[in-house]
């Protein structure tokens, strides 16, 4: 992973209540950090301070140190000697082709084994994700995709669980995470929302009969198509990222050339 430069810890703005263990001041502490790195206050590299988290939420180390090595065992931070922890660099390129064709392997089995055995709830969840997501694909802004993000993450966690697979469910939000925090990262609202609802009402659909043999087909057409929607995001970051600093390189050498 490419390293990017360390920022400095935002003061989280969430208070834990008194009188909770623990164990659920930790959950907290690590909600409030989840959160805040899937809103972009916390963004890769930043520098997660123990103590000054400690303090902005008025709780002892321990729990929030907990909630670090969290985030540590599901690689969304890192620990290095004598520098700390900090958030993980976001995934390149190659890290995002794998952690999209483990998805595939994953949710096509699940759909295969739950579409059959799925809930009425669990369809009417599926149902309102679509329709919120539906209209949501007629907006724009980052405050809108980021709402269609939640959505399709429900959407697709409904099938997960369909399976009934603990481990499979582990599995799955261990690299989901990842995958939604790049998306958010590159894609800064830009990706075809109409597309997804029309293979997400796909997909849907086969549920609704049952049919896992062709909610298993749909999901893998779905996730094939999402990963070239996403490996497009991070080329044009790339490209654009790269024209940005041969600018700055030629505008400090104009600079230099003028004294």
């Amino acid at each position: 992973m490419k390293k990017r430069k360390a920022a400095a810890t935002p003061v989280p703005t969430v208070s834990p209540a008194t009188g909770v263990s623990r164990a659920g001041l930790s959950e907290r502490v690590y909600d409030i950090l989840r959160s805040q790195i899937f809103s972009r206050q916390l963004v890769a590299g930043s520098k997660l301070n123990i103590d000054q988290i400690a303090r902005a939420l008025a709780v002892s180390a321990t729990p929030v140190r907990e909630a670090v090595n969290r985030l540590v065992a599901e690689r969304l931070a890192i620990y290095e000697p004598f520098q700390g922890y900090s958030l993980a660099p976001s995934l390149n390129f190659k890290e995002l082709e794998q952690v999209m064709a483990l998805r595939e392997l994953l949710e096509a089995f699940a759909a295969r084994v739950g579409a059959p055995k799925i809930t009425d709830d669990d369809l009417r969840v599926m149902i309102d994700c679509v329709s919120e997501m539906e209209a949501l694909a007629r907006q724009a802004g980052y405050i809108v995709f980021k709402r269609f993000d939640q959505r399709d993450n429900e959407f697709h966690d409904v099938i997960i669980r369909t399976a009934d697979n603990a481990f499979l469910v582990d599995s799955y939000r261990s690299i989901s995470m990842h995958i939604r925090l790049a998306r958010i990262f590159y894609a800064d609202s830009r990706t075809d929302m109409a597309a997804v609802v029309t293979e997400h009402r796909a997909i849907l659909e086969a549920f609704k009969r049952h049919d896992g043999a062709r909610a298993a087909a749909l999901l893998s057409g779905h996730l094939d198509g999402a990963r070239g929607r996403l490996s497009t995001m991070v080329a044009d970051f790339t490209q654009s990222a790269a024209e940005l600093k041969s600018a700055l390189r030629l505008e400090r050498i104009k600079s230099g050339s003028s004294r």
